[in-house]
């Protein structure tokens, strides 16, 4: 079974750095309808992408998952037909309509927010003629082997990034707020905001605090879990995200599912190169608002940001004093959690977390390590004492010196391995605890003792990633042989030369809704010699000839590593460097083209087939499902997807909230709720939020929000007040 790291795409720039960090497939979006609205890319820019991706197998899916109104289906229709001809392998879409528009036997994934949570909807959106569902994230692995189980078609999970506290696809508070719709890209993301929760007489229970925040998931433990459950897919959200994010986790992921295919030989990677060399990934180190793996087990954990929204990074100390030191400086001093935490750089971002619940970021100005002891010698209560006992970088005199922050005297290798804690604790080999870290921050705070300190931003690891790049590359392997008097090269790279090896998918010319076909398991290029412009006499020293054959072959170019050569010749010739160089750049050119062609599409013309839906394409009539369309949920914009519904029976009496606005509404229906993440379940409560069982209101610049607990299915619904 092929497994496939799936990885987000802002821009062309990330999308290749993903690729070369391990990822087998991206999504990212084209001009338009991609929800997101602040990651669109030209479709020259995704063709450039797609080029790139299929050097090494991998695919790239174009996202058009955003509802249409009927005023933009022409423009839809324009820009997948122009995802076809880019080479794009897939698109991710949640607008039902699309399969009734003219476009090519392009292949379809059902994305998240087509709100994939039972067999029942699992098994229609196959009959539909989906390849791939991508289900919601807030499954258990019973729930997505039942799915998986039950359908042919492949299966995606979310194992990392953040995580939408309403099901996908059934969100309808940003549009309710301002009119901008989760469902057309636009989501204010009101899940971040603070609000209020109140008692239905308006009493204040919990005051000012992101309630309806989640933490982000990080399933990295589960891959093994996922893929025994049938999946096969595993991606990464992020198309917001910057290029240091992306190749951070991708990396950690692609070590995860390859040390996952080593102890496992029927898995492969789903696409072909190893990746060698560079940064060492460190999943702390990159955005975060705390990691959950949700409901994976099946159970309910403690899902809440807290009491922020935003990044907290990795937690480093707590707090034991502060000072003012300036008009526009804080001094803090901290314990660190763990042996070699809590090692700051300037530059740094530091986030401050209250023991009240108030949170402060500041940036680091500079940071040393402190003796306990000499700290307490110099002060006491929450500061730290006499100016002399805090020396910050490398100025002996009292001086501050922010470009020697964290240079505590020991060299640093990689971020993330350093060893700086030495110089404050190996000497003594006290308790970690007896050692104080001491840091100044740019600003005025006034920070409480058991303060919790985190790092939301390394400079020095952000350099690191983007300086020590790793290299992607495909092994070849080489024979040259003779043939009508020339000498033939024939390259041969592995269509994956990944643990458990698999042939490359290429897709059919003639159709059947682009389901891929089994290529041959090799990608083969050959040059003949005397293309080269060169007339080849036999050595006169033959072993040395042949050496500086191999030894010239095996190298690299372009994205391939020539690892083995076998020469199976009568008369070893005698060939300059410089040409048997150029039939090495020559092999890995035609490799190059090869590769290009691997998808075997043909281009549809704009004539071609006029009028003829995709479902006609592919010779798919809907059966009758009436129970499939749910009102207003099922998100019907368009005259086209309200024609798909009608096909299977379906009453289509709602149009989407976008539309009509539906009063009584459910603006949210969420697996988390806030009573059981305060300890107060209806059903196994034990008296948080003051025992209080009456009816909850979240409030929010004077709106109020009634939420609803159905036990019966462990959900919490959000609504507006009557």
């Amino acid at each position: 079974m092929q497994l496939e790291l799936l990885a987000p795409a802002k821009n062309k720039n990330i999308g290749i750095a993903a690729i070369d960090c391990g990822a087998d497939a991206l999504y990212i979006a084209g001009p338009s309808f991609g929800a997101r609205e602040a990651a669109g890319n030209s479709m020259d820019d995704i063709a450039d992408v797609a080029a790139y991706a299929r050097k090494f197998g991998a695919k790239v899916y174009m996202t058009v998952n955003t509802i249409l109104y009927d005023s933009e289906l022409e423009e839809a229709r324009r820009i997948i037909r122009q995802a076809w001809q880019a080479g794009c392998d897939a698109l991710i879409v949640q607008d039902l309509g699309i399969l009734e528009m003219d476009i090519p036997p392009i292949t379809l994934h059902a994305s998240t927010q087509t709100d994939i949570r039972t067999v029942e909807k699992a098994k229609w959106l196959e009959s539909l003629g989906f390849k791939r569902l991508i289900l919601a994230r807030e499954l258990s692995l019973e729930q997505i082997r039942e799915i998986s189980s039950s359908v042919d078609c492949e299966v995606e999970t979310f194992i990392h990034g953040a995580l939408c506290v309403s099901y996908s696809g059934q969100c309808y508070m940003s549009c309710n707020l301002t009119g901008r719709s989760a469902n057309r890209g636009a989501c204010v993301q009101a899940c971040r905001s603070k609000y209020d929760l109140l008692d239905e007489d308006g009493n204040v229970i919990v005051k000012d605090s992101p309630l309806l925040s989640l933490k982000d998931m990080m399933a990295g433990r589960r891959i093994q879990d996922l893929a025994y459950a049938g999946v096969s897919s595993f991606k990464i959200e992020g198309r917001l995200k910057n290029e240091i994010y992306v190749r951070n986790v991708v990396r950690y992921y692609s070590n995860l599912l390859d040390s996952f295919i080593e102890r496992n030989p029927g898995y492969s990677r789903a696409s072909s190169g190893r990746v060698r060399g560079g940064f060492e990934p460190d999943i702390e180190k990159t955005f975060n608002r705390g990691y959950t793996d949700f409901f994976l087990s099946g159970r309910r954990g403690s899902w809440k940001s807290g009491d922020v929204a935003n990044s907290k990074g990795e937690h480093i100390g707590e707090i034991v004093g502060s000072r003012q030191v300036s008009g526009y400086e804080t001094e803090l001093s901290f314990v660190p959690v763990a042996e070699g935490k809590g090692l700051l750089d300037a530059g740094d971002g530091v986030y401050l977390i209250f023991p009240d619940g108030r949170s402060v970021g500041a940036k680091v100005n500079g940071f040393r390590l402190v003796n306990q002891a000499e700290s307490l010698a110099f002060g006491s209560g929450n500061g730290f004492g006499g100016r002399s006992a805090i020396r910050f970088g490398r100025d002996r005199g009292g001086g501050f010196d922010s470009g020697a922050a964290g240079n505590s005297g020991v060299k640093t290798g990689k971020p993330g391995r350093t060893d700086r804690s030495g110089a404050g604790n190996a000497a003594s080999g006290r308790d970690i605890r007896q050692n104080v870290h001491a840091v100044r921050l740019n600003g005025v705070f006034d920070v409480p003792k058991g303060s919790l300190i985190y790092r939301n931003y390394s400079i020095k690891f952000e350099k690191y990633v983007l300086s020590d790049s790793p290299r992607r590359l495909v092994d070849v392997s080489v024979t040259v042989s003779q043939s009508g008097g020339d000498y033939v090269f024939e390259a041969v790279s592995q269509a994956n030369t990944g643990a458990g090896g698999s042939a490359e998918s290429a897709f059919c010319q003639d159709g059947c809704c682009g389901q891929g076909i089994q290529a041959s398991g090799s990608i083969r290029a050959s040059v003949r010699a005397s293309s080269a412009g060169y007339s080849y006499i036999k050595a006169e020293n033959p072993d040395k000839a042949l050496e500086t054959i191999v030894r010239q072959l095996k190298k690299t170019a372009s994205v391939y590593d020539f690892k083995d050569v076998a020469v199976d010749v009568a008369d070893i010739p005698f060939m300059p460097v410089s040409v048997i160089n150029e039939i090495r750049r020559m092999l890995a050119e035609n490799l190059d083209k090869v590769r290009a062609g691997t998808n075997g599409r043909g281009i549809v013309s704009g004539d071609d087939k006029e009028g003829t839906s995709w479902l006609g394409r592919c010779g798919i009539v809907p059966e009758r499902n009436p129970g499939m369309y749910n009102g207003y949920r099922s998100n019907v914009s368009n005259r086209l997807a309200a024609a798909l519904y009608e096909s299977i029976g379906a009453k289509v009496d709602e149009p989407a909230y976008e539309i009509s606005k539906k009063e009584g509404a459910e603006l949210m229906r969420t697996k988390y709720c806030i009573r059981y993440e305060f300890g107060a379940c209806l059903k196994n409560g034990k008296g948080g939020l003051g025992g209080y069982k009456g009816p909850l209101f979240l409030r929010n610049n004077g709106r109020l929000f009634r939420l609803g607990f159905d036990c019966g299915m462990c959900e919490m619904t959000v609504m507006e007040r009557d």
